[in-house]
């Protein structure tokens, strides 16, 4: 089952949804090949690997720019926070991969990163929302921080 967020006039919800995948049962559907298998390949050299494009609902195998995490700043009383937007695949929502949010000031050591949500949006027709994930804490006075998405294989529950 997957927690599917969304969005009504009234409030955001959350409902079940038993549509989820595995890797290797994406990656097959998606048509991978031995060759082009690994998670953290690239087969159609977007800079994305096969483990982000399952998670933002892409084709590994043809190059989707607009699929791409984007970074950005909110500012908020006066404080300024990164921000991280994307797509999210609903059947990557109970997959086993899990994405983790790093931050760094270096590019060279990374550490989890503390976001919440700062908007979502559903678009249930292609199989995904979007959403923008801000800092708890504000970059004022420090301004070079950078946010990536990582993805770590899940153990089996079996």
């Amino acid at each position: 089952m997957a927690l599917i967020p969304y969005t009504a006039a009234d409030g955001i919800y959350v409902k079940l949804s038993p549509w989820s995948q595995t890797y290797l049962e994406w990656a097959d559907q998606q048509g991978l090949t031995p060759e082009n298998l690994e998670k953290f390949q690239d087969p159609d050299n977007d800079q994305m690997s096969n483990a982000l494009e399952m998670f933002v609902g892409g084709n590994p195998l043809k190059a989707e720019a607009h699929l791409h995490p984007v970074p950005g700043l909110v500012e908020i009383e006066g404080l300024r926070y990164l921000t991280l937007s994307f797509y999210q695949a609903y059947h990557a929502l109970n997959s086993d991969l899990g994405e983790e949010f790093e931050k760094s000031v270096d590019l060279q050591i990374w550490k989890k990163a503390e976001l919440i949500s700062h908007s979502s949006l559903q678009g249930p027709a292609a199989c995904r929302y979007y959403q923008t994930l801000r800092m708890t804490t504000p970059i004022t006075g420090n301004p070079r921080t950078f946010l990536r998405i990582s993805f770590q294989e899940l153990p089996s529950d079996g």
